[in-house]
């Protein structure tokens, strides 16, 4: 019901992760190269983040992890000032000083909001005003 009255009033509506989706996003988003081959070899025996069960592939995934000697805390610390994150070498408009911001202020427990409110939060990657006003300036209000 809940849902329902936020999408009618055009509001985005988000469940809360289980331990187990939260886990495993976590380290799928901050793990490096070494964490691939065990993702292919689950996938090979038909264990798929979105299709398993979750607690199981969770479970299945950490135990791969622990054999391969992959601590899962280094992907989910606190993350050092120079850490250098996985694929750092990939190019992308959004400046890696922002991500660090943004970074800081989620450990600080500080909700910055995001660009789809009425704030550009200049982080670079909309290519001009038309892209940042079509998120910035987009209604609120259901239109149909």
């Amino acid at each position: 019901m809940c849902e329902r009255s936020c999408e009618r009033a055009g509001f985005e509506f988000r469940m809360a992760a289980s331990w187990s989706e939260y886990f495993v996003s976590q380290i799928l988003a901050a793990a490096d190269y070494r964490l691939a081959p065990l993702v292919a070899e689950l996938a090979d025996e038909r264990n798929l983040f979105d299709g398993s069960p979750m607690a199981a592939y969770a479970q299945r995934l950490q135990e791969r992890m622990e054999t391969a000697g992959i601590r899962h805390e280094e992907f989910c610390a606190k993350k050092p000032v120079l850490h250098k994150f996985p694929f750092d070498f990939v190019k992308a408009p959004v400046a890696p000083d922002f991500l660090w911001q943004q970074y800081m202020s989620a450990v600080a427990g500080c909700d910055t909001g995001y660009c789809l409110g009425e704030t550009c939060h200049a982080c670079g990657a909309c290519r001009g005003l038309p892209a940042r006003e079509a998120l910035t300036e987009r209604s609120r209000r259901r239109t149909d």
